[in-house]
């Protein structure tokens, strides 16, 4: 049978690897909340701010299309092809081009 004296050491191992394990959670929450803050911060410096405002309406609605609106501004911003800012109408043939990008998947029947 177990001891007093070894499951108290069983406790106590278990005890540091759950603080651990929160540790590290708290660590990675916060270097995504940094990131997230970093995008936010690029996005206010080239949208204007009816642009920020319908895509934090997409957000809401279609998180996955403002995922992949953000994505593809922020890698236009990080290989220099962005030229200038983008307003509300290039925010909108953006969304154009990622609809239409879409896979439909169609059954037909015979």
């Amino acid at each position: 049978m177990v001891s007093d004296k070894e499951l108290e050491e069983i406790r106590k191992r278990k005890l540091m690897q759950l603080k651990a394990m929160i540790e590290q959670k708290k660590i990675q929450e916060e270097q995504e909340r940094i990131v997230e803050e970093q995008i936010r911060d690029i996005m206010r410096k080239v949208m204007t701010p009816e642009a920020r405002e319908r895509l934090a309406r997409i957000r809401l609605v279609r998180p996955e299309v403002a995922a992949l609106v953000e994505q593809q501004i922020l890698m236009l911003v990080q290989t220099g092809r962005l030229k200038r800012v983008i307003d509300d109408n290039t925010l909108k043939l953006l969304l154009d081009k990622i609809a239409s990008e879409k896979r439909e998947i169609r059954i037909r029947r015979k």
